[in-house]
């Protein structure tokens, strides 16, 4: 008789917007879409399963090169904090959904 154990570890994850310095984005790169996947795809927690790494390309939510420099991913605190490491990050912070109460006063 066999018996086989499966251990899922389950990572928080929040959605942040994410502002790069656009000049340092490496020559290597084409695109910034391409330079914020590598950036993403850098950072990933150790503690990931297979299946939840071949996700990262639906973990950028989206990207904008118009007045800022920015994407929208969603990351784990511990690959948050690695981003903040990198070379072209400028600032990160929670992007969290509000709900307005017509019913309030301001």
């Amino acid at each position: 008789m066999t018996i086989c154990f499966v251990i899922s570890i389950s990572v928080e994850r929040k959605t942040h917007i994410v502002h790069m310095d656009n000049s340092r984005m490496p020559m290597a790169f084409s695109s910034h879409y391409q330079w914020y996947f590598s950036t993403i795809a850098s950072t990933k927690s150790t503690s990931l399963s297979a299946s939840s790494k071949s996700t990262d390309q639906t973990r950028i939510l989206y990207t904008n090169e118009n007045a800022f420099h920015d994407f929208s991913a969603t990351l784990s605190k511990d690959e948050l904090g690695a981003l903040k490491k990198l070379p072209g990050f400028v600032s990160a912070y929670s992007n969290e959904l509000l709900s307005i109460n017509p019913n309030e006063n301001f």
